[in-house]
Parts: structure tokens; C-alpha cells; sequence
């Protein structure tokens, strides 16, 4: 029940929408400059005084926009915006800013977005970005439906279903297993079989434990361990560097600890993931803009991984053409593509 009697301020609402776009509370203390108990304790306050959470948060993982939230994110922005308006000199004839909110998440957004803004906003000084990386991904289609979201640019398994049908595939995303330097060895040796490890798996349970599945059955195996899921992907590098698992990962964000040994590939092909982005009916016309420059990036030529279980040397493969990509060299493998 919403408090009354106590109005919420302004700055709760920035450092609400500081915390959103940042993903983490302490992301969004060292972009303010204050500290990470101060953060906590105005979106406690912002959320006593609405009457409902904000954020589902968990220990050790990242907070995560209830469906209140991403609505209360919208009418954040709105006031934010206004209040603004106040008190800043415009100059009667300068062009209208058009803000596109965008949900991407925090690879993507590293990978893809961040290289484009300089020329975004060289050749469209109209274009703001609000990234949005902690909206559920079950409601993001509801969110392009109603005109809560511009773009939603996601990652997602074969298959995801729901609104993720909807959308037309840019392109694949090779998928490799990841394992401890000397891993392969110990599989060639007989020592030890895949089903023996610890597998970690990207993504949330709820969302991705059916794909994980599908990849153990077309690997023929059943894991004596239960998998482990991981929101933050980027985790499960480490924890494979730190011998504690073989982890799933799209190439392109290990292909470098692949070059300097920090991790293995192993010579499994993975059902490749498909990448898409969807647009709100009700975007404004700038999102097709950006919508461009996206669809570009996700396109430009990509490598391919391939090695051979004689020698585990690691080649890098291009693609053969925008949209497609090259079969890899024939190798042994336990997954049909």
C-alpha cells in the first residue's frame, strides 16, 4: 500500500532510472557518486512510497524490473523529462529530441550499441538512448505492444517461443562449449566423460532450462550434476577459468580467452542461437534510424569457430555473406545443425 503523507523526489526517480539502465546498484552509486547504501535506500523509499517493488532482487544476481517497475520506468522518464523542460533555455526553433528507450542487454549493448553511439549521435543529434537491460524478458513483447519499449534487440535459444515468434531472425550465433585448459585431453584419455562435469549454462532457469536440455540430448548425455544457470553470462568464463565447470557460451564473447588458453574449446557443435530485434508499432520513425544501424552491426562479418579433436588448434572462419554462415571444416560432431 502506497505511503502517503511523504511525497517521492526527483532524485529518488534518477537514481531509480540510474539503476535501471546501469543494471546494478552499484553501477548506478558510482555513476551518481554516492554510495551503494544510499542507492538502496531511495529506491526503498521510492517503493514504500508507490506501494510495490520496483526491482526483484536476489542475492548475487542481477536486479531484475518487476512489471510495476517497467511501468513506473516509463512515467519516471516522462517526469524527469518535464521537470527538465523547466528549467532549461531552449531555443524556440531547435529540433525536437526523440528518446528511444531500447532493451538490450549488457553484452549486446558493450559489443554492438556503445561502437555506434559516436556516429549516432554525429548524424542524428535528435537520437537519445535510454537502454533498458532489466526488463523480464517475458514481458518484452507486451512492452513493444503497448508502446512502452522502441527496439528490443535480444539473444535468444532456437525455439523461445512467445513473442520472440513474432520477429524475423537477423542472423545465428554460434554456441561452443568452454572448458578448463587439459579437458580435452582428459576426454580423449577415457578418464573422464562429459557427463561427469559441471555444466553452466547462460540465462535464467525458468527461460532456458528446455534448451539446455535439448543441447544434453543432442550431445547424447545425461549430466550427473545438475546444470547450473546464470544471468550474468560473463560469470561463467570465470568460473571455467577457475576449473569449477564446462560452460555454454556464444563464441564471439570467449573467442579471445580461447587464443590466449585461459579456456578450451571443446569439439562439440551447439544448436546456434538466433539473434532478432523487434519494434514497437508505436515507435516514432527514429527507431527504424537506429533499427538500421543495428541491424548493420549484427550483420557485418563474423568468425566461425573450428578446430579438430587431433590437434585442438583454433581457426577463425568468416562468414560467407550477410545473414549466413560458412560451415564450418567437417569435424566430428554429436549435434546434427
Amino acid at each position: 500500500m502506497a505511503r502517503l503523507g511523504e511525497d517521492l523526489t526527483l532524485g529518488q526517480l534518477r537514481t531509480f532510472i540510474c539503476v535501471a539502465r546501469s543494471g546494478s546498484f552499484v553501477r548506478a552509486a558510482d555513476t551518481l557518486g554516492i554510495s551503494q547504501p544510499a542507492v538502496s535506500e531511495q529506491i526503498t523509499a521510492l517503493e514504500e512510497r508507490l506501494g510495490y517493488a520496483l526491482f526483484r532482487r536476489r542475492r548475487g544476481t542481477t536486479p531484475v524490473l518487476t512489471a510495476d517497475g517497467t511501468e513506473a520506468l516509463r512515467k519516471a522518464h516522462e517526469i524527469i523529462e518535464a521537470a527538465d523542460g523547466l528549467v532549461k533555455d531552449t531555443p524556440g526553433l531547435a529540433r525536437k529530441t526523440v528518446t528511444l528507450s531500447v532493451a538490450i542487454g549488457p553484452l549486446l549493448c558493450e559489443a554492438y550499441l556503445k561502437p555506434l553511439l559516436p556516429r549516432i549521435y554525429r548524424e542524428h543529434p535528435q537520437i537519445q538512448i535510454d537502454t533498458w537491460p532489466l526488463v523480464p524478458f517475458s514481458e518484452i513483447g507486451k512492452a513493444l505492444n503497448r508502446g512502452r519499449l522502441d527496439l528490443a534487440v535480444y539473444t535468444v535459444a532456437p525455439h523461445a517461443g512467445g513473442w520472440t515468434d513474432d520477429l524475423n531472425c537477423i542472423c545465428d550465433v554460434p554456441t561452443v562449449l568452454i572448458a578448463p585448459p587439459g579437458t580435452r585431453r582428459e576426454l580423449a584419455s577415457g578418464r573422464t566423460s562429459l557427463a561427469d562435469y559441471q555444466f553452466l549454462i547462460p540465462g535464467a532457469r525458468d527461460q532456458v532450462e528446455p534448451w539446455a536440455f535439448t543441447i544434453f540430448a543432442e550431445l547424447g548425455i545425461r549430466p550427473r550434476l545438475e546444470p547450473a544457470f546464470f544471468q550474468l553470462a560473463d560469470v561463467i568464463e570465470q568460473l571455467v577459468i577457475d576449473g569449477q565447470g564446462i560452460g555454454v557460451r556464444m563464441y564471439e564473447s570467449v573467442k579471445d580467452s580461447i587464443r590466449e588458453g585461459k579456456v578450451e574449446l571443446l569439439d562439440y557443435r551447439l544448436p546456434r542461437m538466433r539473434r532478432i530485434i523487434g519494434r514497437s508499432p508505436h515507435a516514432p520513425p527514429e527507431a527504424r534510424i537506429l533499427e538500421a544501424y543495428l541491424r548493420e552491426a549484427l550483420l557485418r562479418e563474423r568468425e566461425e569457430p573450428a578446430c579438430t579433436r587431433e590437434t585442438g588448434r583454433l581457426e577463425a572462419v568468416p562468414s560467407s555473406r550477410e545473414g549466413t554462415v560458412a560451415p564450418p571444416p567437417q569435424n566430428r560432431t554429436l549435434a546434427p545443425m
